[in-house]
């Protein structure tokens, strides 16, 4: 796994990974600092730095794609040229993409009632919907932690909603 950070300092990534049981220094994962990179400008330079590495990722993990990205999330030239620069990564290596993302802000219908969240609520251009795969959705409702599968096109996943349970030690989810 290539994990691509745009914020937070390595430190705090660090803690993050050692909060979840993961060391640093695990072979299969390789830590990238991305705070400073865009993307669409800069996907050669994750090329070289696997090259230096000696890694070929089998997912790649961007957190988050809005500080990867340049110009306009809602521009579908500038949502192309993302897509164009994921593309690449995935096709090189055969890897799956991974991107964190949020929602636009909440909405309400008529009497005042949150409106559920679905595949095509993501902030943005339509294309950010269009592109994946598949797509999971974590949000919190109450003291409860819901994981649904807002999007599965090729129908790769078995459980479409699942509840979870926050964990302290290790830091994590676990399936109810």
């Amino acid at each position: 796994v290539a994990y691509l950070f745009t914020e937070g300092g390595l430190s705090y990534v660090k803690n993050r990974f050692q909060k979840i049981g993961v060391s640093e220094n695990e072979s299969r994962l390789l830590i990238t600092d991305f705070q400073e990179n865009k993307l669409v400008e800069d996907w050669t330079l994750l090329v070289e730095e696997f090259k230096r590495a000696n890694f070929k990722p089998e997912v790649i993990i961007i957190d988050s794609l809005y500080a990867s990205f340049t110009g306009t999330l809602i521009s579908d030239r500038d949502v192309g040229n993302y897509r164009q620069a994921l593309d690449k990564l995935r096709n090189m290596y055969n890897a799956t993409i991974v991107l964190t993302h949020h929602f636009t802000k909440e909405q309400r219908n008529m009497m005042g009632d949150v409106v559920r969240k679905r595949a095509d609520d993501v902030y943005g251009s339509s294309l950010w919907s269009a592109w994946p795969t598949t797509m999971f959705v974590l949000e919190q409702q109450g003291e409860k932690h819901i994981l649904r599968c807002g999007k599965d096109r090729d129908n790769l996943v078995e459980c479409k909603e699942m509840e979870l349970e926050l964990q302290d030690n290790p830091l994590g989810f676990i399936c109810k």
